[in-house]
């Protein structure tokens, strides 16, 4: 009796180990499909700048993304390149 007690505990222990690995990765998945989208984003508005007051107020748009590594490094990139 002790054994099957023991081995259901086991056996939901490990199902709920696996549902958390999963929404993880999946919710990885999501943040990355998010920084494309982002790094996109940012592409196209720095392709129609026209003036430097339109750089500026693009670089204020996209300053609270400069949290994430990845728009960081695009958006230096982008502003050195220009």
């Amino acid at each position: 009796m002790l054994l099957w007690i023991i081995h259901d505990i086991l056996i939901l222990y490990l199902f709920t180990f696996y549902l958390i690995y999963w929404y993880y990765f999946r919710f990885r998945a999501g943040m990355k499909d998010l920084e494309v989208m982002m790094i996109n984003a940012i592409s196209s508005a720095f392709e129609t700048i026209g003036t430097v007051e339109q750089g500026v107020e693009l670089l204020d748009i996209f300053m609270h993304l400069q949290v994430r590594e990845v728009c960081s490094v695009y958006t230096t990139i982008k502003i050195t390149h220009r």
